[in-house]
């Protein structure tokens, strides 16, 4: 079907209202759409961010966080197509291990996903999420300016990572008598994360005019106002030398000049509420850390807006349709194969050194497994709820077997004892390589220190595994475990629908 006629068409969620943490967004696609093209369709829509803290969506993920799970279903509910949850963490997979700098920047623009700098620094002047905190050609901001309290308005369009929605064959909606969308979201802490101002986690910035004796409640720091990090409501730590700590909530931000004998530079001057900035009660501070408010945290939430499916409509030959419809009335009908993600979780439990655990598959066409692990520590918007364990600072070896034989043949070692720290086993690398090409998934990076993954290839030279009738399990060898853990295992597999005269079956 290379050459047919085309038109782009919204299908906009069943009620046009607002939605956050936690709801369900429905689209229907009906059959009259009749073919469409899965890599010219994606998700539109408008985020409003209500914080009094500067947010960003997780890392790596932009507006892909917001998804919990996407599930498909033929239009009378009758059978579930496909079913992908846990999204945000293959999404993730996916950018971090398939993105090269071209595609991030072109993320950044359409998803709200940021960039780093070449310092490690994020790229916050063109993050859609960080921009607008201080109004434009204001000269102070404090808590009688109701512009502060304005959500954060971006709008995303996000291509889906979804065999129907997102795959490269045209998908034929009417033999399935249309579709039927639903995509649940997530909460907005496991969603959004404090934005990092630079490569650590806590950013000194130098004093303008020290603080010398007596009571004070404002402070002059050397940032531009218009780039201040900050924001009012927010509590920062102020620390001495002798690495003493006192919490100030910030009422009032300010342009300030120095003076100009010394070349004028600009600056912000911040006010505190009743807190005192005393020699005797502080001293003279060196740096600043940043901390958070429990009620900034709290208050936080977002509102999606406008949602619609932007869907591509193909029109092939008629003689392809009335081939189509033909199949579809008869016994053996009409198939077509989705690549799609299943998810089988596993707990692994603290102090668990060693942790063998069944991965139980219905799955007749497998690509691969992938396996990535990750702490039970809980969400907060101080660290990324989408971060794996990282590197292999944890895990000593594993092997996947498949009735009870090991597959390879041997334990895959993730990290090396006699060399560098700062590199992994080149047999793991080499595995997961393997396992991700015959995903589809082009490589370009291998980060594994930072966003840890193991798999393995199960079918050869691109082919496929029957897993439905063996046994795979994972066994993990652990150096240290202190806290609990889920490893999350997804199996890239090939799923058949079919159509017939009987109805709808799907073959997974």
């Amino acid at each position: 079907m290379s050459n047919f006629s085309s038109q782009s068409t919204l299908a906009p969620a069943e009620h046009q209202k607002e939605y956050t943490k936690g709801q369900i967004v429905k689209f229907n696609i009906p059959s009259f759409y009749g073919f469409i093209d899965p890599r010219q369709t994606f998700l539109r829509f408008n985020v409003a961010v209500e914080s009094k803290l500067r947010m960003r969506l997780s890392k790596n993920l932009g507006a892909s966080a917001l998804i919990h799970a996407i599930r498909i279903y033929d239009h009378s509910n009758a059978q579930l197509l496909e079913n992908i949850e846990n999204y945000g963490n293959i999404v993730k997979m996916i950018n971090v291990y398939g993105d090269n700098e071209s595609l991030k920047h072109q993320k950044q623009l359409l998803e709200g996903v940021d960039v780093e700098n070449a310092d490690g620094s994020l790229d916050l002047k063109n993050s859609l999420f960080f921009n607008g905190y201080v109004p434009s050609g204001s000269t102070e901001v404090d808590l009688a300016d109701t512009s502060i309290a304005m959500p954060h308005h971006v709008q995303i369009a996000l291509k889906l990572q979804s065999g129907i929605l997102g795959g490269d064959k045209v998908f034929p909606v009417s033999a399935f008598g249309g579709l039927r969308v639903e995509i649940e979201l997530n909460s907005a802490v496991r969603s959004f994360m404090m934005a990092e101002l630079g490569s650590s986690e806590l950013h000194p910035l130098k004093l303008a005019e020290a603080i010398t004796g007596g009571a004070k409640t404002e402070m002059v720091v050397r940032v531009p106002f218009v780039d201040c990090p900050y924001v009012v409501g927010e509590e920062i730590a102020m620390t001495n030398d002798a690495d003493e700590e006192k919490y100030l909530t910030i009422t009032k931000l300010e342009h300030h000049e120095t003076d100009a004998t010394a070349g004028i530079e600009q600056n912000t001057k911040i006010t505190f509420a009743s807190q005192t900035l005393g020699a005797s009660a502080v001293g003279k501070p060196t740096h600043i850390e940043e901390t958070y408010r429990t009620d900034c945290a709290t208050a936080l939430q977002y509102r999606l807006t406008n949602m619609e499916l932007c869907v591509k409509q193909v029109n092939p030959p008629e003689s392809y349709i009335g081939d189509m419809m033909k199949q579809i009335g008869s016994e053996e009908g009409f198939s077509i194969d989705i690549k799609t993600f299943d998810l089988v979780r596993q707990n692994i439990q603290a102090g668990q050194l060693i942790n063998e655990q069944p991965i139980r598959s219905f799955s007749h066409r497998v690509y691969s497994v992938l396996s990535l692990m990750v702490e039970n520590a809980g969400d907060s918007v101080l660290t990324d709820s989408f971060a794996t364990m990282t590197g292999a600072s944890k895990l000593k070896s594993y092997s996947y077997m498949i009735d009870g034989k090991k597959n390879p043949n041997r334990d895959v070692a993730t990290e090396l004892t006699t060399q560098s720290a700062h590199h992994i086993n080149q047999q793991s690398s080499f595995e997961l390589h393997k396992a991700l090409e015959s995903c589809g998934i082009t490589i370009r990076n291998l980060p594994l220190k930072t966003n840890f993954l193991i798999g393995r290839a199960m079918g050869r030279y691109g082919g496929v595994f029957r897993l439905v009738d063996r046994n795979l399990t994972l066994r993990s060898v652990f150096d240290r475990s202190t806290t609990s853990m889920l490893c999350l295992n997804y199996l890239c597999s090939l799923r058949r629908l079919n159509v017939s005269n009987k109805g709808i079956v799907v073959v997974p």
